[in-house]
C-alpha cells in the first residue's frame, strides 16, 4: 500500500516480516468490508444489528478516530486512523504504514497512553498484523496475533497492566505481560466460543459469534458476542476466573431488579453491543435493543469499584442503520445514523440507573459517512471521510466550521472495493 503523507509528524515505516507484507499488499486487490445497510423489518426481526468499523474515542488531547476513505476512481477504499495532537489540538493521519487496510482496523489505548492498532485480515490473510505507538501514531512498532481478528472496532483491548485481549471468530487470546507482541508463542488462549456457548449464559443466548472486548479496571475482560435469541444479550465477564453472562440492562439491589424497557415495545431480536469503551473511571457498553419499529439504544455504564451498572436512554424507537460509534471516558456515547444524523448522550450525575434524564442531543453531520466524537471544548468533532481527504469539522455555538483537510495519498491501483 503506498504511504500515506501525514498532516504533521512524519510517521516512519515499519518492517515488516516479508511473508506478511507479501501477503497484506497482495489484498489491496482483494477482501472487502461491506459498508452497513439498512434491512427489512422482517429481517431486523430475526438478526443483531450489523456493528460498524467506523469508531472512534475521546481522551482529553488524544481522542482518535478510523474513516474509510477512497473508491474506484483512487484504487479502492481504505481504513485511516487519525489521531489528535496533543500539543496543537490538530488531527493527524497516523494509519500504521505497511499493511494494506482494506477490511477495516481496532485501536486500543492503554492507561499509559499507548495505542496499539490491529488490522482485520482480508480475503486471504490469515493473521492480523499488529502495530503499537507510544507517541499518539507518530512512529509504530510491528506486532503479531497468529490468528485473524474479528471485523469489529472493539476486536481489540488493552488491560492495566499492558497486556492486550484480542477477539477472533472463534476465540479470545491474551498477551503475555511484559513481552512483544511479535511472536506467536507470545499468545495464550483464553477463552474460546465453544466454551463460552457451553456457559448457562451462553446457552440462554444461543451464543453463534465472537465480536468484542473491553478491559474493566479491576484486570478482568468483558467479551462480547452475537446471540441467535431474541431480547438477550450476548456479554461476558471473567472476574473471579469464571465466565459468566452479565446484562447491565438489569438494575439489581437487595430489594429489587430495574429493567429497562425500551421505547418500541419489546425485544424482536437478539440485542446486540455496538460499543466497548474502558479507562481507569469504568467500562460503557452502548447496546442496541431492536424492537419491532427499528432500534432502542442504550448506555450502560459500571464505574471502577462499583457492584452495579447504571443505564440510560441514548434514542428510542429509531430506524436505519448504525454508520459510526465513539465513546468516552464519562461513558457517554456519540451514534451516526444512516450516515448523517448523529445521537449523543453522556450519564447524568447522580440518577438512578433506570432515569431518563441523561444529557441526550440529536444534531446532523457536516458530511456524509463521518466518524463524530466530543471534543474538550465541550461540543463534538466530525471526520468526514472523501476520496483523498479527510475534512475535519468542530461544532460550535452557530454550527459546523470546517478546520482542517487532511489528504490522503491514492491507494495502489487495483479493483476497488
Amino acid at each position: 500500500m503506498t504511504r500515506h503523507r501525514q498532516d504533521g509528524p512524519s510517521v516512519r515505516a515499519v518492517a515488516m516480516p516479508a511473508v506478511m507484507l507479501a501477503v497484506a499488499v497482495g489484498l489491496a486487490t482483494g477482501g472487502c468490508t461491506a459498508s452497513p445497510r439498512v434491512v427489512s423489518r422482517s429481517a431486523e426481526a430475526a438478526a443483531p444489528v450489523a456493528v460498524p468499523l467506523a469508531a472512534g474515542a475521546f481522551v482529553p488531547g488524544a481522542s482518535w478516530a478510523t474513516v474509510r476513505t477512497g473508491g474506484p476512481s483512487v484504487g479502492g477504499r481504505f481504513w485511516q486512523l487519525l489521531a489528535q495532537d496533543r500539543a496543537t489540538g490538530k488531527w493527524r493521519l497516523v494509519t500504521p504504514p505497511g499493511v494494506a487496510d482494506n477490511a477495516g482496523l481496532a485501536v486500543t489505548s492503554a492507561p499509559d497512553g499507548t495505542m496499539t492498532a490491529g488490522f482485520v485480515p482480508g480475503q486471504l490473510l490469515k493473521f492480523s498484523p499488529l502495530a503499537r505507538s507510544t507517541d499518539d501514531g507518530a512512529h509504530w512498532a510491528q506486532g503479531l496475533l497468529p490468528a485473524g481478528l474479528a471485523a469489529d472496532p472493539d476486536s481489540l483491548a488493552a488491560l492495566p497492566d499492558g497486556r492486550l485481549v484480542a477477539v477472533t471468530p472463534t476465540e479470545v487470546e491474551e498477551s503475555a505481560a511484559g513481552v512483544a507482541i511479535t511472536a506467536a508463542k507470545n499468545w495464550a488462549s483464553l477463552v474460546t466460543l465453544r466454551a463460552l456457548a457451553a456457559t448457562p449464559g451462553g446457552r440462554r443466548c444461543g451464543l453463534t459469534s465472537l465480536t468484542g472486548t473491553a478491559a474493566v479496571p479491576d484486570g478482568s475482560a468483558l467479551v462480547s458476542g452475537t446471540c441467535s435469541r431474541p431480547g438477550r444479550l450476548g456479554l461476558f465477564s471473567n472476574t473471579g476466573g469464571n465466565w459468566q453472562a452479565i446484562d447491565p440492562l438489569v438494575s439489581r439491589s437487595a430489594k429489587s431488579a430495574v429493567a429497562y424497557k425500551p421505547a418500541g415495545g419489546p425485544a424482536t431480536r437478539p440485542e446486540s453491543v455496538l460499543g466497548l469503551d474502558s479507562s481507569t473511571a469504568g467500562v460503557s457498553v452502548l447496546i442496541d435493543v431492536g424492537t419491532g419499529s427499528g432500534h432502542s439504544i442504550v448506555g450502560a455504564r459500571l464505574a471502577a469499584g462499583a457492584k452495579a451498572w447504571t443505564f440510560y436512554p441514548l434514542a428510542g424507537d429509531t430506524a436505519g442503520a448504525v454508520t459510526s460509534v465513539s465513546g468516552s471516558p464519562s461513558g457517554g456515547w456519540v451514534v451516526m445514523l444512516n450516515g448523517s444524523r448523529a445521537v449523543a448522550a453522556e450519564p447524568a450525575a447522580g440518577q438512578p440507573a433506570n432515569s431518563a434524564s441523561a444529557r441526550a442531543t440529536s444534531f446532523l453531520a457536516p458530511g456524509p459517512d463521518a466518524t463524530i466524537v466530543p471534543s474538550a471544548s465541550g461540543g463534538f468533532t466530525a471526520l468526514v471521510p472523501g476520496l483523498s481527504t479527510v475534512t475535519v469539522w468542530q461544532q460550535g455555538a452557530s454550527g459546523w466550521h470546517r478546520t482542517q483537510t487532511i489528504d490522503v495519498a491514492s491507494a495502489p491501483a487495483g479493483p476497488s472495493s
